[in-house]
């Protein structure tokens, strides 16, 4: 692992303090980087969660440079009504659930759920009036080649 394995149990009974040397090989040993992809987000395509098959322990994981919580979770992106912030099979990591109110997310894109089940990668507006919420999808961008 490159920590021996009596300074592990010394930092988790609290006798020591890590050291910053020992930071990478402990995330990596005990997969605090590691996030599972529970299913596809739209960027453009309907994503069906009762078409989509996806088995409990996900699709597969991504593994990221850094520790993250345990509460996170990861989506392929499918469709390409996003370009060029979000490509058709980028991974993106989100918070299982949602963590702060809707309002905090205005302007910002966000993987949402609807209530049909349905997942799509859409930009949060505030509604028309006060309780309404709405969301906009991003223009695809015009490519030319030559």
């Amino acid at each position: 692992m490159g920590v021996r394995p009596g300074a592990v149990s010394e930092i988790l009974s609290g006798i020591r303090l890590i050291k910053a040397s020992e930071i990478a090989p402990i995330i990596e040993y005990l997969e605090l980087n590691s996030v599972p992809i529970m299913g596809r987000v739209g960027a453009g395509a309907s994503i069906e969660p009762e078409h989509e098959q996806v088995p409990p322990e996900g699709l597969g994981e991504v593994e990221l440079p850094f520790p993250i919580a345990e509460e996170t979770i990861a989506f392929e992106v499918a469709g390409d009504s996003m370009l060029p912030k979000y490509e058709n099979g980028d991974i993106i990591v989100v918070y299982r659930e949602q963590r702060h109110p809707l309002s905090s997310f205005y302007g910002e894109e966000a993987a949402v759920r609807l209530k049909t089940g349905e997942r799509y990668l859409k930009t949060i507006e505030r509604g028309k009036s006060s309780d309404a919420r709405s969301t906009s999808r991003a223009s695809t961008p015009s490519r030319s080649t030559g």
